[in-house]
């Protein structure tokens, strides 16, 4: 116990006197920041091309947005410790080692003289880690599975890794100091440790079950659950603190182990040495200066990789949770809670003028003009971003949209029908686009305008004429098919609709089956009185689709005909006749 006391009082003296003996360990700090960096720039323009796929295809497109983003920062330190820890690590923890040997051997401190004399074999202490982490992390999941969860099993499977850790925390020195082999090094690492047990185990908990706690309490999930609670950047602080807490605790570790190792071997005069040394080097700054201001220049090209985009993107985001709020109750908002929302996305405007963000946050004003019922305001917003994103479709569709329902409101359909008629032309292949010519004749059906619901029923069937042969994609012919079918429909030319539904019947993919084959089999009722191509389809669709709505009109209409139900399908009991459908789209 003494023995660990002294290691812990003499490493405190030492880098206090010696602050060449951070370098190493600020190099794996340096390292570290810089693999975050590479993290916190996958986002952002030019650096996302070939950052954002890798992190994309393993975690997922979510964590590259705000403030997902934040968060993915702080879980992935797990991932960019284990690589900076194989790039540097283990060999700096090394040359940390030889450098106490410089110390205690009452040479000066000369951090060239451990490079360029190799006396740190980089292979060799890089498999010591590997074989080292490979045992703790093997030995620590083994005893997560085979123990009962709770706090018990994770105190035990702690306890196991800390008596790894334990065993082989000489392994280094060894291979350091003694120039063993890597397996001789890990033996050698065993013996010093079943040697002095608890001084070992002495130097190995405090920093392993400061590193355990800080794991455990600033979880992930936990560090999700604060950044709702306050702001999304409190997890750039937990990246902080979590890397200042891991350096701490690395250095206290390997620096007070390799100084255990002399302690057990010559006492009094590797205290001796270590003091006369001290004294010839105290006040070195120039290296652990540089690391700092290399640490310094890392992080402010990090912040500075903040693009305009991702900045648009988190002003967004807070505006959202502004306006949030309005949505869930709009009737119970206030005005100050509307002009808070606007404001916020003003600023995304402001400050991230151009971006896809920007449009979304005028389309979002619009919204909350809308509302208001402030409808003058709200098709002023919207227009804006006609006017200065129309880079961006679907925005220009959402705000045409948004006008033509305004108006729509209003009861202004003379200039609702202009703006759908826009729709139609600037987007015809956009859902709304296709939809827009039947939704305008239907306007006229519902103003009673029975020959302009005509004239623009048959103008849409033309334009659909017209379209076909152009559709970009199957799936587009198929879905202008169904449209056009139903123009006919509301036309009466009911022949022009079977043919078109007997096509769209005949395709296995892409078609809504069932409405298709209600649709064709009604027609067939109702329209051209052919009871028996009727109960053909019904058959077809109560077979096909048994339990799905249609397929129990299908059933009901059977019966009304008065033709047989299939047996497979039959039910136990009498279903009571079910109104004949009128014919929809497919």
């Amino acid at each position: 116990m003494k023995a660990w006391w002294s290691a812990w009082q003499h490493t405190a003296k030492l880098f206090g006197a010696h602050r060449k003996l951070w370098v190493p360990f600020l190099v794996v700090l340096v390292v570290e920041v810089l693999l975050l960096g590479l993290v916190w720039l996958a986002p952002h323009p030019p650096f996302a091309d070939l950052l954002a796929p890798p992190i994309r295809f393993f975690f997922g497109d979510r964590v590259l947005h705000y403030p997902a983003h934040l968060w993915f920062l702080y879980h992935v330190m797990k991932h960019t410790h284990l690589v900076a820890s194989l790039l540097v690590g283990a060999f700096m923890t090394g040359v940390a080692c030889a450098m106490v040997r410089q110390l205690h051997q009452g040479r000066a401190l000369v951090l060239r003289d451990v490079l360029i004399g190799k006396q740190v074999r980089y292979g060799r202490v890089l498999l010591i880690w590997v074989v080292t982490w490979a045992l703790a992390t093997g030995l620590v999941t083994l005893a997560l599975r085979a123990l009962p969860p709770g706090p018990v099993g994770l105190a035990a499977a702690v306890g196991c890794s800390l008596l790894l850790q334990a065993l082989f925390a000489y392994a280094i020195p060894a291979a350091v100091f003694e120039t063993r082999s890597w397996w001789r090094a890990l033996w050698q690492a065993i013996r010093e440790a079943t040697r002095y047990p608890f001084s070992t185990l002495g130097i190995i908990a405090i920093p392993s079950l400061l590193i355990v706690g800080i794991s455990i309490f600033a979880a992930p999930a936990r560090v999700a659950q604060w950044m709702g609670q306050s702001v999304p950047e409190i997890a750039i602080l937990c990246v902080a603190v979590r890397l200042v807490l891991w350096t701490l605790a690395d250095v206290a570790m390997s620096v007070a182990i390799a100084h255990l190792w002399w302690i057990h071997r010559v006492p009094a005069r590797a205290t001796a040495k270590a003091a006369k040394a001290r004294a010839r080097t105290t006040g070195v700054r120039a290296p652990s200066l540089a690391c700092a201001l290399t640490m310094l220049l890392t992080m402010s090209v990090a912040s500075s990789g903040c693009s305009v985009n991702y900045n648009g993107e988190r002003l967004f985001w807070k505006a959202q949770q502004l306006s949030g709020k309005i949505v869930a109750d709009v009737a119970a908002a206030t005005p100050e809670q509307f002009a808070k929302a606007t404001q916020a996305y003003e600023q995304v405007i402001a400050k991230a003028p151009g971006t896809m963000w920007a449009g979304r946050a005028q389309l979002s004003i619009g919204s909350l003009f809308a509302m208001q019922k402030q409808y003058d305001k709200a098709r002023e917003a919207y227009r804006l971003v006609l006017q200065n994103y129309n880079q961006y479709k679907e925005y220009g569709l959402a705000s045409r949209l948004a006008i033509a329902r305004s108006y729509e409101v209003e009861e202004k359909w003379d200039e609702a029908i202009t703006v759908y008629q826009e729709i139609a032309e600037y987007y015809p292949w956009s859902a709304m686009g296709l939809e827009a010519p039947l939704y305008i004749a239907r306007i006229y059906e519902l103003r009673k305008q029975t020959d302009e619901a005509k004239r623009s029923y048959g103008r849409a069937m033309r334009m659909y004429t017209r379209m076909l042969p152009d559709a970009p994609t199957p799936e587009a012919a198929t879905q202008l098919k169904g449209y056009l079918a139903l123009a006919h429909q509301r036309l009466g030319q009911w022949d022009d609709a079977i043919g078109l539904l007997q096509e769209l019947a005949a395709m296995e993919k892409g078609v809504n089956r069932p409405l298709v084959l209600i649709t064709l089999a009604s027609i067939y009722q109702t329209k051209k009185s052919d009871h028996e191509h009727a109960g053909e389809l019904y058959t077809k669709l109560l077979e096909e689709f048994p339990e799905h709505p249609f397929g129990k009109v299908a059933r009901a209409q059977l019966e009304q005909l008065g033709l047989p139900v299939p047996a497979a399908v039959a039910p136990p009991a009498p279903v009571a006749p079910v109104t004949t459908p009128q014919p929809a789209n497919p």
